[in-house]
């Protein structure tokens, strides 16, 4: 349960847990304007839970007078949905390619499939299926100027933080992705490169780790669209290549030194459930940050669906290379150090695609 926060001129400013709104409503600070239909039952007294609170006291919020267009936030104002057939979008297109003079705005910006992203390319918008079927808004001099509550609540989340702002950001990560293995039992086709509804694994999975401070793909680099990937990933490969998932997470890790955040995801790129999976992982992060966290799917721990604390990862790996080498070494052996708290995961939301078999399970297109 998550409540809005309005800033005592009744601007949305931030989103907290209701706990953080209760304890603002009872030290005075705040002030309920709507209340959720479940109460909080206490020992001695019942109590609303806050929905939407008023501060008592003007927070001064140093807003830009115009907001940077963003990929985030043009999928969230477009809702995800691809301006040009209102399938599922997870990237964003220039309705005026920039080669032709389009520029990086609100305005020319909106949400689109990867399918027809590639179609349009540089050709003119103006072409049948290329224009989009609904208008790009401009912003506003305000982030969540003219929007509806619903809508604050995605925007103020790229509000800067000023002094007084109590909004709560999820912990910062970065993300090793693996994306290089020999696929053997799909006959040496890349995993990385298989579609899904018009997309390929690995962009897929970029697209959910968007938020991540720095993405390192440990795999071949993909031809012809590596800069479209999102989040602008970097790449690099385990040497010598095909030494197995711990030399790659070993090869991924590095390349993130320096500058590591608190946290670094490790994922395989063949995991269409991701979406799922990591906020999960992420609410875990938020609530204990004592331990690493790894997904436990139908019983079986998956360490590389998992979110791990840089520092003890990093110590982990120093132990390993002092005594020789992380190729052809076992997960197991690479994480035998890392303190880590299992989180357990709707059954399938780590399954990956290792057989042909997998890959239709799971809706993924096969040859």
């Amino acid at each position: 349960m998550r409540t809005l926060v309005l800033n005592a001129g009744y601007e949305p400013l931030a989103v907290v847990t209701f706990r953080r709104a209760l304890v603002l409503v009872l030290t005075g600070k705040a002030s309920v304007v709507a209340e959720d239909d479940e109460p909080i039952v206490g020992p001695s007294e019942i109590l609303g839970r806050p929905s939407v609170i008023l501060l008592n006291r003007y927070v001064k919020i140093p807003y830009r007078h115009d907001v940077a267009a963003t990929r985030r936030g043009v999928l969230r104002r477009d809702n995800h949905l691809c301006a040009y057939c209102g399938r599922t979008a997870s990237t964003i297109d220039h309705v005026m390619p920039r080669s032709r003079g389009g520029a990086d705005t609100w305005e020319n910006l909106v949400a689109c499939c990867l399918t027809l992203q590639q179609r349009q390319g540089g050709q003119d918008p103006g072409q049948p299926g290329l224009v989009p079927a609904r208008r790009a808004p401009a912003a506003a001099g305000s982030p969540v100027a003219d929007q509806g509550v619903g809508e604050a609540c995605a925007a103020v989340e790229r509000v800067p933080h000023g002094e007084g702002c109590v909004s709560e950001p999820g912990p910062r990560f970065d993300a090793v992705v693996l994306a290089g293995g020999r696929s053997s039992r799909l006959g040496g086709v890349p995993k990385a490169g298989l579609l899904l509804d018009g997309e390929t694994l690995l962009h897929r999975t970029c697209a959910v780790l968007d938020q991540a401070a720095r993405i390192v793909v440990v795999g071949p680099v993909p031809g012809g669209i590596a800069a479209s990937l999102p989040g602008t990933p970097s790449f690099v490969r385990e040497e010598p290549p095909f030494a197995g998932p711990a030399a790659a997470v070993v090869a991924g890790f590095a390349a993130l030194d320096p500058g590591r955040s608190p946290w670094c995801a490790v994922v395989a790129c063949d995991m269409p459930r991701l979406g799922e999976l990591l906020p999960l992982l992420l609410a875990e992060a938020s609530a204990d940050t004592r331990a690493s966290l790894v997904a436990v799917d139908d019983g079986r721990d998956q360490p590389l669906a998992a979110l791990y604390r840089s520092a003890d990862l990093a110590a982990s790996i120093g132990a390993v290379l002092a005594r020789g080498s992380a190729d052809n070494l076992s997960m197991r052996s690479l994480l035998a150090t890392v303190r880590s708290r299992p989180v357990p995961v709707p059954r399938g939301t780590t399954y990956d695609v290792d057989t042909w078999n997998d890959a239709r399970a799971l809706g993924v297109d096969v040859p």
